[in-house]
C-alpha cells in the first residue's frame, strides 16, 4: 500500500509492504538498500534501517528520488516494523539470517512444528524448541535471547521515533543500555545525554519535560553540570573553576545556585566528577580528563627532576648566535634559552609575535653545535609542516615521532 502525505512542505509517501530482499547493508551505520514487496509490485528503498530482515513487514515514510544508475527509489526518513505473521513470512524471516544459528533448513523445521506461533515459541518457550532433534537447550535459549533483543530494538526504535530520535542513535542507545533501554530512559530521560550516547541535552530535556520532571530535579541538574563541562571540554578546557561552573549551569538551567551546588557536591562525592585546588581556587573536571591531567603533571615533574649536564659556556654560545645572525635577544628570551639548556623540561608560551620561534631556533642551533640530536614534533601535520618551514629542520607529528600505530 502506498499513501501520499505532506510533511514540512515536502511531499512524502507512506509505503507498507514486506521485505523481499536485502540488496546491501553497511554494518557500521546500518545504511540499507532493500526491495519492498507491495503485492504485485516491488520498490527499492534506501536509508538507515537497522536490523531489518527479509520477510519483515515494514511501514516506510520517505520521498521518491531518481538515481542516475538505479532509477526510482524511496529515500527513507522514518520506518516502523512488525514481526511477520504468516507462515511464509515467518519462514522467510528466519531463513534470512535474522537469528544466528537458524538457517533455511532449521527454519523450515521450526515453522513446520509451530506454524504461525513459531516466533512466540522461539522467544518465550526455549524448552519446547529444545525438544526438536538437533537443537540443544543452550541453542534454544540463544534463539530466545536474540529474538528478545530484536523485539527490544524494534520497540526502542518506535519509542524514540516519537521524540524525533533516528534509527542510528537508537541502535547506539540500545548497545549502551541493552534490552532495558526504554525503562532506563523512562526513569531518567537525561541518561540519553551521558557520555557516549550523543543525544543533545535539549532533546533529553524536552522528553523529561513531557514526563513532568521538575526543572530543579537532581537528575536534570546533574546532567546539566556534565553538559556544561563537556561543552567547555569541546572548546579546549580540561576543567572549569567551581564558582564559574555553578553560576553558568544555574543560568543555563534557570535554577537556584544552591540547587546546583548541592548536585555538584553529590557528584564529586560519588566520583561522577573530580575536584582539585590550584592557587586557592577549586576546579571541577570530568573524571577522564582529571586522570589525564594528573598523569601529565606527574610525568612533567619527573622530567623536571631529570639530571641535565650543565653547560658552562651557554651565555657565550648565545652571544655567538647573536653575532652570527644579527639578532639581539631580549632578556626573557635569553632566560628561556638558558633554562631550556639546563633543565629536563621547559614550557615556552607566548602570543603571536612574541619571539617563540626565534627563541626555539636559538635553542636548536646551540644543541646542534654541541653535537646533540634534536627532534621536533607537533600535534598535527599542518603544525609540523609550519614548524619545519620556520626552523629549517624536519618536524614530525607526535604520532609519527612516537611510531604510534592504530589498530
Amino acid at each position: 500500500m502506498t499513501k501520499r502525505i505532506f510533511m514540512a512542505q515536502e511531499e512524502m509517501y507512506e509505503v507498507c509492504g514486506t521485505v523481499e530482499r536485502i540488496v546491501y547493508r553497511n554494518e557500521e551505520n546500518e545504511y540499507t538498500v532493500l526491495e519492498l514487496g507491495l503485492g504485485d509490485d516491488t520498490i527499492t528503498a534506501v536509508g538507515i534501517m537497522p536490523m531489518v530482515y527479509e520477510g519483515e513487514e515494514l511501514k516506510l515514510i520517505g520521498t521518491f528520488t531518481s538515481h542516475a544508475t538505479y532509477g526510482q527509489q524511496l529515500s527513507v526518513s522514518a520506518f516502523e516494523r512488525s514481526v511477520p505473521k504468516s507462515v511464509i513470512g515467518i519462514l522467510k524471516y528466519l531463513s534470512s539470517g535474522a537469528i544466528k544459528g537458524i538457517g533455511p533448513s532449521t527454519a523450515a523445521r521450526l515453522v513446520k512444528e509451530f506454524g504461525e506461533n513459531t516466533l512466540e515459541v522461539l522467544e518465550n518457550n526455549p524448552d519446547r524448541v529444545a525438544k526438536l532433534k538437533g537443537i540443544s537447550l543452550d541453542k534454544a535459549k540463544s534463539f530466545s535471547e536474540q529474538l528478545k533483543a530484536n523485539t527490544s530494538i524494534r520497540e526502542l526504535l518506535m519509542y524514540l521515533g516519537t521524540f524525533g530520535i533516528g534509527a542510528q542513535d537508537a541502535i547506539l542507545l540500545w548497545k549502551k543500555f541493552g534490552n532495558n533501554a526504554i525503562q532506563i530512559i523512562e526513569e531518567n530521560p537525561y541518561s540519553l545525554c551521558i557520555e557516549g550516547c550523543d543525544i543533545d541535552f535539549e532533546t533529553a530535556d524536552m522528553i523529561a519535560n513531557k514526563k513532568n520532571f521538575a526543572p530543579d530535579s537532581s537528575l536534570r541538574i546533574r546532567a546539566g553540570l556534565a553538559y556544561v563541562l563537556r561543552h567547555n571540554r569541546n572548546s579546549g578546557h580540561t576543567c572549569v573553576p567551581q564558582d564559574k561552573l555553578v553560576s553558568k549551569t544555574a543560568e543555563f538551567l534557570q535554577v537556584e545556585l544552591i540547587s546546583v551546588q548541592s548536585a555538584l557536591d553529590s557528584m564529586v562525592f560519588d566520583g561522577t566528577l573530580a575536584k582539585d585546588e590550584f592557587r586557592n581556587r577549586e576546579f571541577i573536571f570530568l573524571p577522564d580528563l582529571y586522570t589525564c591531567e594528573s598523569y601529565t603533571a606527574a610525568r612533567m615533574k619527573m622530567l623536571l627532576r631529570y639530571p641535565v649536564a650543565p653547560i658552562s659556556n651557554a651565555e657565550a654560545l648565545i652571544r655567538e648566535i647573536e653575532e652570527s645572525t644579527g639578532i639581539e635577544y631580549a632578556q626573557l628570551q635569553k632566560e628561556a634559552i638558558l633554562q631550556a639548556l639546563g633543565r629536563g623540561l621547559l614550557v615556552l608560551t607566548g602570543g603571536p609575535g612574541t619571539g617563540k620561534t626565534t627563541t626555539l631556533n636559538a635553542i636548536i642551533s646551540i644543541l646542534k653545535s654541541m653535537g646533540q640530536t634534536v627532534l621536533l614534533a607537533a600535534p598535527t601535520g599542518r603544525a609540523a609542516q609550519r614548524m619545519s618551514e620556520l626552523t629549517g629542520c624536519e618536524a614530525k607529528t607526535l604520532h609519527r615521532l612516537l611510531e604510534v600505530q592504530y589498530t
